[in-house]
């Protein structure tokens, strides 16, 4: 099963890349990113999205459906 998982994956990647290079959707650039400013935008997105979303989601509308 995993075999065909990771031929799946190579393949859609084969096919989706080109695709969103021809649209303009992926660009690829050569930028100079420093570990600090990875680690930035890693706590930034953790921060800023999952953990509001995990805390909105989990948090307010899981419990107001288990009382319905």
């Amino acid at each position: 099963d995993l075999f065909k998982v990771f031929c799946s994956l190579i393949l859609l990647t084969l096919f989706l890349i080109p695709l969103g290079t021809l649209s303009v959707f992926i660009k690829f650039s050569i930028l100079q990113v420093s570990i600090a400013d990875v680690v930035k935008i890693i706590l930034g997105v953790y921060f800023l999205v999952a953990l509001p979303e995990e805390l909105l989601f989990r948090g307010l509308f899981q419990n107001l459906l288990m009382k319905c």
